[in-house]
């Protein structure tokens, strides 16, 4: 059943307007240690085990943040309509800057996949995600992060906890299945991949609402 206002533990209630917050030294601790395992992570080469260990939760350790720094918008246009000129306008621009040198690049290394024709490698900017490779792999995160605050945002503003929770059980189910019984099939704009940030991200939220009530 969805709900407006008789969430107390998920109120919605919060004006969409931006206001100045003071800064909260362990989230800055928290960001300090996501980058410098993110630079660790990508200076040890696949499937080894320091590699493994820092992927499983540098990444996670993100969303929880953006989780617990986020509030309920229920204005959905203003909200998506703020995100996208803070995410995706610099994407986009990123893109067409970096995509032709990436291009170029790898056409003179020849390490461009042999089995795509040349119109994949012009809607590669499109369909975003796993489909960037090289240093525009790293693109995966925004628009990741983009999807999965819009839908966090409404599951937060639309269901009580329990529903809450059961939608979270779900998405994690759904990106497990993903990973190990179709690790094929993807998603462009990584949306699969939002389908394991999700649960982290509302876990994040979750966090600070409870620690807000104890207060």
């Amino acid at each position: 059943m969805s709900t407006q206002q008789s969430n107390s533990l998920y109120p919605t209630t919060s004006q969409d307007t931006l206001e100045a917050k003071p800064r909260l030294e362990w989230i800055d601790i928290l960001k300090g240690i996501g980058i410098i395992t993110v630079v660790l992570g990508h200076m040890y080469k696949m499937n080894t085990q320091p590699h493994d260990v820092i992927f499983l939760f540098h990444m996670p350790l993100f969303f929880f943040i953006s989780g617990y720094l986020s509030k309920p918008r229920v204005q959905y246009l203003k909200f998506f309509r703020s995100r996208l000129i803070r995410f995706i306008v610099p994407y986009i621009s990123f893109l067409i800057i970096l995509y032709p040198m990436d291009l170029m690049l790898s056409i003179r290394l020849n390490r461009l996949p042999q089995d795509r024709d040349f119109y994949w490698f012009l809607i590669t900017p499109l369909i975003g995600g796993q489909a960037l490779t090289g240093f525009l792999g790293v693109f995966w995160f925004i628009t990741c992060l983009f999807l999965v605050q819009h839908v966090s945002n409404w599951i937060i503003t639309k269901y009580q906890v329990s529903t809450i929770v059961f939608i979270g059980i779900l998405t994690l189910t759904m990106s497990y299945i993903n990973a190990v019984i179709f690790p094929n099939i993807w998603l462009p704009l990584n949306a699969n991949v939002a389908l394991a940030a999700i649960p982290i991200y509302l876990i994040g939220y979750t966090y600070k609402q409870i620690k807000n009530t104890r207060n």
